[in-house]
Protein backbone atom coordinates (compact mmCIF):
# COMPACT_ATOMS: atom_id res chain seq x y z
CA UNK A 1 0.00 0.00 0.00
CA UNK A 2 1.35 3.53 -1.14
CA UNK A 3 1.81 6.20 1.61
CA UNK A 4 0.57 9.04 1.63
CA UNK A 5 2.23 11.87 -0.37
CA UNK A 6 2.63 13.80 3.00
CA UNK A 7 4.35 11.27 4.66
CA UNK A 8 6.59 10.39 2.29
CA UNK A 9 10.37 11.72 2.46
CA UNK A 10 11.83 14.36 0.49
CA UNK A 11 13.57 11.50 -1.41
CA UNK A 12 10.57 9.68 -2.03
CA UNK A 13 8.71 12.80 -3.41
CA UNK A 14 11.34 13.67 -5.92
CA UNK A 15 11.28 9.95 -7.10
CA UNK A 16 7.61 9.85 -7.74
CA UNK A 17 7.85 13.00 -9.18
CA UNK A 18 10.53 11.92 -11.65
CA UNK A 19 8.56 8.39 -12.25
CA UNK A 20 5.29 10.76 -13.44
CA UNK A 21 7.74 12.37 -15.76
CA UNK A 22 9.25 9.55 -17.27
CA UNK A 23 5.77 8.46 -17.97
CA UNK A 24 4.87 8.97 -21.49
CA UNK A 25 1.90 7.05 -22.45
CA UNK A 26 -0.70 9.39 -22.21
CA UNK A 27 1.72 11.48 -25.00
CA UNK A 28 1.10 11.76 -28.75
CA UNK A 29 4.32 11.39 -30.09
CA UNK A 30 5.48 11.63 -34.46
CA UNK A 31 6.57 7.82 -34.34
CA UNK A 32 8.13 4.97 -32.20
CA UNK A 33 11.55 6.20 -32.85
CA UNK A 34 10.44 9.84 -31.48
CA UNK A 35 9.25 8.28 -27.91
CA UNK A 36 12.22 6.86 -28.20
CA UNK A 37 14.52 9.73 -28.52
CA UNK A 38 11.95 11.56 -25.99
CA UNK A 39 12.39 8.67 -23.08
CA UNK A 40 16.55 8.03 -24.14
CA UNK A 41 16.74 12.19 -23.57
CA UNK A 42 14.38 12.15 -20.18
CA UNK A 43 16.57 8.97 -18.96
CA UNK A 44 19.76 10.44 -19.33
CA UNK A 45 18.55 14.22 -17.69
CA UNK A 46 16.59 12.37 -14.91
CA UNK A 47 20.28 10.35 -14.30
CA UNK A 48 21.98 13.64 -14.01
CA UNK A 49 19.38 14.96 -11.60
CA UNK A 50 19.90 11.89 -9.45
CA UNK A 51 23.93 12.07 -9.23
CA UNK A 52 24.07 8.87 -11.40
CA UNK A 53 26.41 8.07 -14.59
CA UNK A 54 24.23 8.31 -17.72
CA UNK A 55 25.10 7.24 -21.10
CA UNK A 56 26.31 10.64 -21.72
CA UNK A 57 26.47 14.50 -20.26
CA UNK A 58 23.06 15.96 -21.35
CA UNK A 59 23.22 18.52 -23.58
CA UNK A 60 21.13 21.72 -22.97
CA UNK A 61 20.87 24.47 -25.49
CA UNK A 62 19.99 27.24 -23.90
CA UNK A 63 19.64 29.47 -26.96
CA UNK A 64 17.84 32.31 -25.66
CA UNK A 65 17.08 34.84 -28.72
CA UNK A 66 19.26 32.90 -30.91
CA UNK A 67 16.25 31.16 -32.86
CA UNK A 68 15.50 34.45 -34.19
CA UNK A 69 18.68 35.70 -35.46
CA UNK A 70 19.27 32.14 -36.97
CA UNK A 71 15.98 32.76 -38.57
CA UNK A 72 16.79 36.63 -40.31
CA UNK A 73 14.53 38.28 -37.90
CA UNK A 74 14.59 40.70 -35.22
CA UNK A 75 13.57 40.35 -31.50
CA UNK A 76 11.36 43.21 -32.15
CA UNK A 77 9.71 41.57 -34.96
CA UNK A 78 9.53 38.12 -32.98
CA UNK A 79 7.48 40.60 -30.44
CA UNK A 80 5.33 41.41 -32.34
CA UNK A 81 4.70 38.78 -35.02
CA UNK A 82 3.72 35.23 -33.52
CA UNK A 83 3.65 33.57 -36.32
CA UNK A 84 7.59 34.65 -37.48
CA UNK A 85 8.68 33.51 -34.02
CA UNK A 86 7.07 30.29 -34.18
CA UNK A 87 8.42 29.69 -37.60
CA UNK A 88 11.78 30.78 -36.00
CA UNK A 89 12.01 28.16 -33.13
CA UNK A 90 10.82 25.58 -35.39
CA UNK A 91 13.57 26.03 -38.09
CA UNK A 92 16.07 26.11 -34.65
CA UNK A 93 14.13 22.97 -33.05
CA UNK A 94 14.47 20.95 -36.50
CA UNK A 95 18.00 22.34 -37.67
CA UNK A 96 19.95 21.53 -34.38
CA UNK A 97 19.70 18.56 -31.62
CA UNK A 98 20.05 18.49 -27.46
CA UNK A 99 18.47 16.78 -25.22
CA UNK A 100 15.65 19.09 -24.54
CA UNK A 101 14.34 22.26 -26.13
CA UNK A 102 13.24 25.61 -24.26
CA UNK A 103 10.35 27.68 -26.65
CA UNK A 104 9.92 31.31 -26.90
CA UNK A 105 10.66 33.32 -23.99
CA UNK A 106 10.66 36.60 -25.40
CA UNK A 107 7.07 37.76 -24.22
CA UNK A 108 4.17 40.03 -26.13
CA UNK A 109 5.46 43.81 -27.25
CA UNK A 110 2.00 44.36 -28.34
CA UNK A 111 0.88 43.32 -24.34
CA UNK A 112 3.64 45.29 -23.16
CA UNK A 113 2.65 48.05 -24.90
CA UNK A 114 -1.51 47.92 -24.17
CA UNK A 115 -0.55 47.53 -20.13
CA UNK A 116 2.36 50.32 -20.27
CA UNK A 117 4.96 48.60 -19.07
CA UNK A 118 7.41 50.65 -17.03
CA UNK A 119 9.63 48.38 -15.70
CA UNK A 120 11.31 47.09 -18.96
CA UNK A 121 12.43 48.16 -22.22
CA UNK A 122 12.43 46.00 -25.39
CA UNK A 123 13.60 46.72 -28.81
CA UNK A 124 11.59 49.41 -30.57
CA UNK A 125 10.08 50.71 -26.86
CA UNK A 126 12.67 52.27 -25.10
CA UNK A 127 15.63 50.81 -26.72
CA UNK A 128 16.73 50.43 -31.10
CA UNK A 129 14.74 48.41 -32.88
CA UNK A 130 17.54 46.05 -34.58
CA UNK A 131 18.42 45.31 -30.48
CA UNK A 132 18.74 41.93 -29.56
CA UNK A 133 16.89 41.72 -25.91
CA UNK A 134 14.81 43.31 -23.85
CA UNK A 135 16.21 44.89 -20.73
CA UNK A 136 14.63 45.56 -16.93
CA UNK A 137 14.70 48.88 -15.86
CA UNK A 138 15.97 48.94 -12.20
CA UNK A 139 14.36 51.26 -9.27
CA UNK A 140 13.23 51.74 -6.31
CA UNK A 141 9.24 50.77 -6.63
CA UNK A 142 8.39 49.63 -3.43
CA UNK A 143 9.95 52.72 -0.73
CA UNK A 144 12.33 51.86 2.10
CA UNK A 145 9.22 52.58 4.98
CA UNK A 146 7.14 50.56 3.13
CA UNK A 147 7.70 47.09 4.17
CA UNK A 148 5.29 46.45 7.16
CA UNK A 149 2.71 47.77 4.73
CA UNK A 150 3.82 44.54 2.46
CA UNK A 151 4.06 42.68 5.47
CA UNK A 152 0.13 43.21 7.23
CA UNK A 153 -0.95 42.68 3.55
CA UNK A 154 1.36 41.36 0.60
CA UNK A 155 -1.79 41.31 -1.78
CA UNK A 156 -3.27 44.55 -0.76
CA UNK A 157 0.54 45.98 -1.05
CA UNK A 158 1.12 44.19 -4.93
CA UNK A 159 -2.70 45.20 -5.83
CA UNK A 160 -2.51 49.28 -5.01
CA UNK A 161 1.05 49.74 -4.98
CA UNK A 162 3.45 47.66 -6.75
CA UNK A 163 1.26 47.26 -9.94
CA UNK A 164 0.59 51.22 -10.14
CA UNK A 165 4.38 51.87 -10.45
CA UNK A 166 5.13 49.35 -12.61
CA UNK A 167 2.95 49.63 -15.26
CA UNK A 168 0.85 52.86 -16.58
CA UNK A 169 -2.48 50.91 -17.42
CA UNK A 170 -2.75 50.09 -13.50
CA UNK A 171 -2.05 53.34 -12.15
CA UNK A 172 -5.80 54.26 -11.19
CA UNK A 173 -5.67 51.28 -8.74
CA UNK A 174 -4.01 53.04 -6.64
CA UNK A 175 -7.29 55.12 -5.92
CA UNK A 176 -9.15 51.69 -5.10
CA UNK A 177 -9.73 50.57 -1.24
CA UNK A 178 -8.31 47.74 0.28
CA UNK A 179 -10.31 44.44 -0.86
CA UNK A 180 -10.01 43.69 2.46
CA UNK A 181 -12.62 46.55 3.12
CA UNK A 182 -15.26 44.45 0.82
CA UNK A 183 -16.07 41.60 3.97
CA UNK A 184 -19.73 41.94 4.26
CA UNK A 185 -20.43 43.89 1.38
CA UNK A 186 -19.12 42.17 -1.75
CA UNK A 187 -19.33 45.13 -4.23
CA UNK A 188 -18.54 47.67 -1.88
CA UNK A 189 -15.24 48.38 -3.99
CA UNK A 190 -17.34 49.26 -7.75
CA UNK A 191 -17.66 52.82 -6.16
CA UNK A 192 -14.18 53.78 -7.21
CA UNK A 193 -14.15 51.71 -10.36
CA UNK A 194 -16.88 54.26 -11.95
CA UNK A 195 -14.47 56.12 -13.01
CA UNK A 196 -13.43 56.52 -17.06
CA UNK A 197 -9.67 56.25 -15.93
CA UNK A 198 -10.53 52.89 -13.65
CA UNK A 199 -12.67 51.33 -16.50
CA UNK A 200 -9.93 51.90 -19.10
CA UNK A 201 -7.47 49.94 -16.39
CA UNK A 202 -9.86 46.69 -16.34
CA UNK A 203 -10.43 47.12 -20.58
CA UNK A 204 -6.50 47.17 -20.88
CA UNK A 205 -6.39 43.41 -18.51
CA UNK A 206 -8.80 42.04 -20.93
CA UNK A 207 -6.92 43.55 -24.02
CA UNK A 208 -3.77 42.36 -23.10
CA UNK A 209 -5.26 38.99 -21.87
CA UNK A 210 -6.32 38.33 -25.48
CA UNK A 211 -3.00 39.40 -26.68
CA UNK A 212 -1.53 37.07 -24.37
CA UNK A 213 -3.64 33.94 -25.39
CA UNK A 214 -2.80 34.81 -28.84
CA UNK A 215 1.22 34.72 -28.06
CA UNK A 216 1.04 31.28 -26.11
CA UNK A 217 -0.94 29.57 -28.62
CA UNK A 218 2.05 30.33 -30.52
CA UNK A 219 4.48 29.66 -28.20
CA UNK A 220 2.51 26.07 -27.07
CA UNK A 221 2.75 25.11 -30.60
CA UNK A 222 6.20 25.12 -30.73
CA UNK A 223 5.96 23.41 -27.34
CA UNK A 224 3.51 20.48 -28.69
CA UNK A 225 5.81 20.39 -32.02
CA UNK A 226 8.95 19.72 -29.99
CA UNK A 227 7.68 17.01 -27.63
CA UNK A 228 6.17 15.23 -30.69
CA UNK A 229 9.72 14.79 -32.28
CA UNK A 230 11.02 13.73 -29.18
CA UNK A 231 12.50 16.53 -27.26
CA UNK A 232 10.99 16.86 -23.63
CA UNK A 233 10.26 20.04 -21.94
CA UNK A 234 12.56 20.95 -19.23
CA UNK A 235 11.76 23.53 -16.61
CA UNK A 236 7.59 22.95 -16.95
CA UNK A 237 6.78 26.61 -15.86
CA UNK A 238 7.73 26.57 -12.56
CA UNK A 239 10.03 29.28 -11.08
CA UNK A 240 10.89 30.39 -7.71
CA UNK A 241 13.37 33.72 -6.31
CA UNK A 242 15.48 33.79 -3.24
CA UNK A 243 13.80 35.70 -1.35
CA UNK A 244 16.43 38.33 -1.22
CA UNK A 245 16.27 38.74 -4.88
CA UNK A 246 12.66 39.33 -4.66
CA UNK A 247 13.09 42.49 -2.78
CA UNK A 248 16.99 43.28 -4.52
CA UNK A 249 15.59 42.74 -8.13
CA UNK A 250 12.18 44.02 -8.54
CA UNK A 251 10.85 45.83 -5.27
CA UNK A 252 13.81 47.84 -3.77
CA UNK A 253 16.53 47.84 -6.59
CA UNK A 254 20.35 47.27 -5.96
CA UNK A 255 20.42 51.32 -4.38
CA UNK A 256 18.25 50.87 -2.19
CA UNK A 257 18.42 47.13 -0.82
CA UNK A 258 22.39 48.29 -0.40
CA UNK A 259 20.94 50.75 2.17
CA UNK A 260 18.14 48.59 3.34
CA UNK A 261 21.44 45.82 4.73
CA UNK A 262 22.73 48.65 6.85
CA UNK A 263 19.87 51.03 8.06
CA UNK A 264 16.63 48.57 8.23
CA UNK A 265 18.26 44.80 8.50
CA UNK A 266 15.99 43.31 11.09
CA UNK A 267 12.86 44.65 8.75
CA UNK A 268 14.54 42.94 5.98
CA UNK A 269 14.72 39.94 7.55
CA UNK A 270 11.52 40.01 8.54
CA UNK A 271 9.93 40.67 5.31
CA UNK A 272 11.58 37.83 3.73
CA UNK A 273 10.74 35.43 6.14
CA UNK A 274 7.36 36.48 5.60
CA UNK A 275 7.38 36.12 1.47
CA UNK A 276 9.20 32.48 1.96
CA UNK A 277 5.69 30.53 2.70
CA UNK A 278 4.25 32.52 -0.78
CA UNK A 279 7.43 31.53 -2.78
CA UNK A 280 7.32 27.67 -1.94
CA UNK A 281 3.46 27.91 -2.23
CA UNK A 282 3.41 29.37 -5.71
CA UNK A 283 6.45 27.01 -7.00
CA UNK A 284 4.80 23.70 -5.85
CA UNK A 285 1.18 24.91 -7.48
CA UNK A 286 2.54 25.91 -10.82
CA UNK A 287 5.10 22.58 -10.55
CA UNK A 288 1.73 20.94 -10.09
CA UNK A 289 0.45 21.58 -13.68
CA UNK A 290 3.75 19.90 -15.27
CA UNK A 291 4.94 16.37 -15.19
CA UNK A 292 8.61 17.96 -14.90
CA UNK A 293 9.88 17.70 -11.34
CA UNK A 294 12.04 20.41 -12.13
CA UNK A 295 11.73 24.16 -10.84
CA UNK A 296 13.53 27.42 -11.87
CA UNK A 297 15.25 29.14 -9.40
CA UNK A 298 17.22 32.50 -10.29
CA UNK A 299 20.04 33.67 -7.69
CA UNK A 300 21.22 36.60 -8.70
CA UNK A 301 22.38 38.95 -5.62
CA UNK A 302 23.92 36.60 -3.96
CA UNK A 303 26.61 36.27 -6.20
CA UNK A 304 30.08 36.89 -3.79
CA UNK A 305 31.18 40.34 -5.99
CA UNK A 306 27.95 41.88 -4.59
CA UNK A 307 27.73 40.48 -0.88
CA UNK A 308 30.18 39.29 1.47
CA UNK A 309 30.25 36.04 3.11
CA UNK A 310 29.20 37.24 6.56
CA UNK A 311 26.01 39.09 4.48
CA UNK A 312 25.49 35.71 2.33
CA UNK A 313 24.92 34.13 5.78
CA UNK A 314 22.78 36.50 7.41
CA UNK A 315 20.57 38.03 4.09
CA UNK A 316 20.46 35.72 1.42
CA UNK A 317 18.34 33.05 2.23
Amino acid sequence: MQKPWTELTPEEKRAERIKKWLSVEHLQFAGPQAKADYQARLKRLSEAILMKKPDRVPCLLPAGQFPAYYAGITVRTAMYDYEAMKKAWLKFLYEFEGDTFSGPGLGSGVMNEILKIKSMKWPGHGLPDHTTMHQFVEDEYMRGDEYDALIKDPSDYCFRYYLPRTTGAFEPFQNLRPFRDIMGMPTSFLGACTSDEMIGAFQAIIDAARELKKFREAAMEVGREAMRIGYPGLMGGAQAHAPFDIFADTMRGTRGITMDMYRRPDKLIEAMEAITPWIIESALANSGRSPSPLVFFALHKGDDNFMSDAQYQRFYW
